[in-house]
């Protein structure tokens, strides 16, 4: 099959391709050829070159936390599988089959993987396709239509209102810290992380809260991460101008 190529515009080109007799035959190999990646600008390598460039390209941008746990997906699910295929050669079928077989012995001594542990390996892997496309690896990501397993939906029953308010009196009688912690916690909707990482100087020099930090332990060591959460933006009024609150600053 031939073909000629012209530059229309700046950013805009024509494609010729001559097909001969068989036209429709040659338009069929023409687009199963853009759709496997034949006409991609660059060398592709393998899929676990592809997810090792990816991690070291975001790593930094990342929280500890999110680092660990995309490390650990990478190394237990995405390289044993694919590590070695071709980039050009996966299929959105190689990876639904990855998925059939993780909900089926992708755990611990050969148990069934939950549903939302198996859509945090198809998240990562997506995204990671998705940045080979972005560098020229790829035209489509084979990872954008495949079916991960739904998770069942778990309803959310909140503790009343009353029951809360005497488990924070309780605690307070008791354990003043504790009591702060849970006052705060029924307060804001904080995770226990964005909670421990609170410190009163947010109150002490006028800060919102917004630009809040999590405690996380990464690599067997706890430390402060920031946050893209705003859900502390209301600390800074409740540390001052609460008296139980600030009644429990030591």
């Amino acid at each position: 099959m031939q073909g000629s190529l012209r530059q229309r515009g700046e950013r805009s080109w024509e494609l010729r391709v001559h097909a001969g007799r068989e036209p429709q035959t040659a338009l069929a190999r023409f687009v199963t050829d853009v759709t496997e990646g034949v006409h991609a600008t660059k060398k592709s390598g393998t899929v676990g070159e592809l997810i090792e460039q990816w991690f070291s390209h975001n790593e930094s941008d990342w929280s500890p936390t999110v680092v660990t746990s995309y490390r650990s997906i990478i190394d237990r699910h995405l390289l044993p599988r694919f590590g070695s295929t071709p980039l050009r050669q996966l299929t959105t079928a190689d990876i639904d089959l990855l998925y059939v077989q993780l909900r089926k012995r992708g755990g611990l001594e050969d148990r069934p993987l939950a549903p939302a542990t198996v859509k945090r390996v198809h998240a990562v892997l997506q995204r990671a396709l998705a940045q080979a496309v972005k560098w020229g690896h790829l035209t489509i990501n084979p990872a954008a239509n495949p079916s991960p397993p739904r998770e069942p939906h778990h309803e959310v029953t909140p503790p009343d209102p009353d029951d809360v308010a005497r488990l924070i009196a309780h605690a307070d009688g008791d354990n003043r810290p504790l009591g702060c912690f849970l006052r705060l916690a029924a307060t804001s909707g904080a995770r226990r992380g964005e909670l421990c990482a609170l410190r009163w100087k947010q109150s002490a020099t006028g800060a919102s809260g917004d630009q809040s930090d999590e405690h996380v332990r990464a690599a067997g060591r706890a430390q402060d991460a920031p946050t893209r959460c705003s859900h502390l933006r209301w600390a800074d009024r409740l540390l001052r101008g609460s008296g139980p609150l600030s009644s429990a600053r030591q």
